[in-house]
This record gives structure tokens, C-alpha cells and sequence, in this order.
């Protein structure tokens, strides 16, 4: 039997009481517990619970249901995480003030960045 390493493309688990909506597999050690937004500060990548996975990607917002292919090799367990309770818009409406509010840390990957 040949066991494979762990990798972030087993993202999602089912929520309990909710047949319609998986969350991923880092939405419980990062004990969220709510449909907010959550913004990976250090990657200028949103996941919306609805949409998936929004981050800029050759100069324009992108959305996908994977974990974008630079966070592939990111722990994304122990990421930093911000969640935002503001949900009456789409989080990359107002990138420039989730920039500014919670400044990225360097980290080991290129990470593409709005501008």
C-alpha cells in the first residue's frame, strides 16, 4: 500500500446539519463557525463561502473552487486568517482597506498582488 502526502486539494469536509454546503478542510482548526468571509492576509486571497477561492490573477480578480495553484503548497491550517463580517459586498470590492487593515507578512511563495 503506497500512502500519499498530504496536500490542500482534499478541501473539503461536510458541515454538520447542512447537506448542501461543504466547507473546506482548514475552516475548523481555524474555528470558524459562521458563512463570513475569510481573507488569507498573507496571499491577498478571499474564500467566500458561496464563490470559493477569489484572488488576482493577470490583472483581474479570479474565482475557483480549488485552492489557487501559488497556495498549493501552503499549510493553509495554520495560515493567517482574517474573517469579515461585512458581507453586503464582494470582498475584492474593498482589497485596498483589507490590505491596509491587515498588512501581508512575507512568506515562501510569490504571491500575485493587486494594484
Amino acid at each position: 500500500m503506497m500512502l500519499l502526502p498530504f496536500t490542500n486539494f482534499a478541501q473539503t469536509t461536510k458541515v454538520k446539519g447542512d447537506k448542501t454546503k461543504t466547507k473546506p478542510s482548514w475552516w475548523a482548526p481555524h474555528h470558524l463557525t459562521t458563512d463570513k468571509y475569510v481573507y488569507f492576509q498573507d496571499y491577498y486571497t478571499y474564500y467566500e463561502p458561496d464563490r470559493g477561492y477569489v484572488y488576482w490573477n493577470d490583472g483581474k480578480w479570479t474565482t475557483t473552487t480549488t485552492v489557487p495553484a501559488f497556495m498549493s503548497t501552503v499549510d493553509l491550517n495554520a495560515a493567517r486568517v482574517q474573517t469579515i463580517d461585512d458581507m453586503s459586498a464582494r470582498p475584492e470590492v474593498k482589497y485596498k482597506y483589507y490590505m491596509e487593515t491587515y498588512p501581508a507578512q512575507k512568506v515562501e511563495v510569490t504571491v500575485p498582488m493587486p494594484r
